[in-house]
């Protein structure tokens, strides 16, 4: 009998993260998609009952049976006090091997499995998974909290608060790429500024593989710390299932189940997100409940991507989004945003509007993705007129 690992289940997030490497290394053992699904579709039902009598902490081992059959088992240790064998439904059992033995309990599931991949299930079955990685972020953030938490109690609260939030400020803006990139086949300028000292709004682009690059622009609805660290995390949960995946669908898709889980302050992320393949000119995008883009041809006629594929980003899990696709010709060049550009308002309380922009786009002559962004920045500006800026701005533009 080898061990492939442990596991401690405390919370239904928990069962969720066991089922997915439960699946995982089930499958590089089997290599049956069907058969493995089962597994662990059954033994996370199982997890789900057995954590109305306690929380568990479980021992998952791989015997080699004969030459032909071996078993994956799920030792669940010492029985609760107050379980039966016999109170358990009839429908967990479905494909289900159960023994106990001086008050344990075990679950098998026996296949025709290849001892010869044990080493390889064994380190899929131990890998940090997202939601792991995660903790660590939202350790880093639970400081900021704890910390602007603290300066209540405060004799100088003001004076403190504006020095912990600049802190909060750095902290939020570090997480962000350098505004400004440029090589033989793009050019891109990004620019954020916070409506307060931390805000929702966020931007990102990265290397998807050798030939595709990501682009996101996304808003947090809310202000100050609890839009800044829900910022956090999204882009972090995109940048992480992005990796190896130009499938702008997928990704959103992933990013959506899981921050949906986790969502008791029911806050929500709008999301514009695009793959770009530097070689093709394909743009591969999703916008999940977000502004639209605008694409500026070479020609200079102004294209828009209006299309929504989806509603908001952690609103509600098993969402399916959908992905468009468009070709960039040589010179083209794309501009993203948020709400905080055509929603700024003058000190009449009128509005900027996305006409306004979509009029700055077709007249204004293209230099670069620097000016442009910058040019928009100051349009703004002055539209604003000195009122006080209730929304994040934040812009990115990027010439193909």
């Amino acid at each position: 009998m080898k061990s492939l690992g442990k596991i401690s289940i405390r919370l239904e997030k928990d069962v969720i993260s066991f089922r997915n490497k439960l699946l995982e290394t089930a499958l590089v053992l089997s290599n049956d998609a069907i058969y493995s699904t089962k597994i662990a579709a059954s033994a996370s039902s199982f997890c789900k009952y057995m954590m109305g009598f306690d929380e568990l902490d479980i021992d998952v081992t791989f015997e080699e049976s004969n030459a032909n059959k071996s078993t994956i088992k799920l030792d669940f240790g010492e029985l609760p006090v107050d379980f039966e064998m016999s109170d358990i439904p009839r429908s967990l059992l479905f494909g289900i091997g159960l023994a106990h033995a001086e008050e344990r309990l075990v679950i098998g599931f026996t296949y025709a499995y290849e001892i010869q991949k044990f080493e390889e299930a064994k380190e899929l079955f131990n890998v940090k998974t997202v939601d792991e990685l995660m903790e660590a972020v939202k350790n880093k953030n639970a400081e900021l909290e704890s910390s602007l938490a603290n300066l209540k109690d405060a004799k100088d609260l003001n004076a403190r608060m504006e020095g912990e939030l600049e802190v909060g400020q750095n902290i939020q803006m570090s997480m962000l790429p350098a505004n400004e990139f440029s090589n033989d086949e793009l050019d891109v300028y990004a620019y954020l500024a916070p409506a307060r000292e931390v805000g929702g709004d966020f931007y990102d682009f990265f290397s998807v593989d050798e030939e595709h690059v990501g682009f996101v622009v996304g808003d947090v609805s809310g202000k100050g710390v609890p839009a800044a660290l829900m910022m956090a995390v999204c882009k972090t949960y995109i940048k992480s299932y992005s990796s190896g995946n130009p499938s702008t669908a997928e990704i959103i898709t992933k990013v959506n189940n899981e921050m949906a889980k986790e969502n008791a302050n029911y806050m929500f992320v709008t999301v514009f997100m695009a793959v770009l393949n530097v070689k093709t000119g394909q743009l591969t995008y999703t916008n999940a409940g977000h502004n639209p883009t605008y694409i500026r041809r070479a020609d200079g006629a102004l294209e828009k991507l209006g299309t929504l594929h989806g509603p908001v980003v952690a609103a509600m899990e098993g969402i399916e989004y959908k992905e468009s696709a468009v070709v960039l010709e040589l010179d083209d060049n794309v501009f993203m945003y948020t709400d905080g550009i055509p929603e700024a308002h003058n000190d009449k309380g009128e509005m900027f509007t996305d006409a306004s922009l979509a009029n700055f786009l077709v007249e204004e002559k293209f230099v670069s993705s620097r000016e442009t962004v910058e040019s928009i920045v100051k349009l703004v500006e002055e539209f604003e007129n000195g009122a006080d800026r209730f929304d994040d701005i934040t812009a990115l533009c990027l010439d193909y």
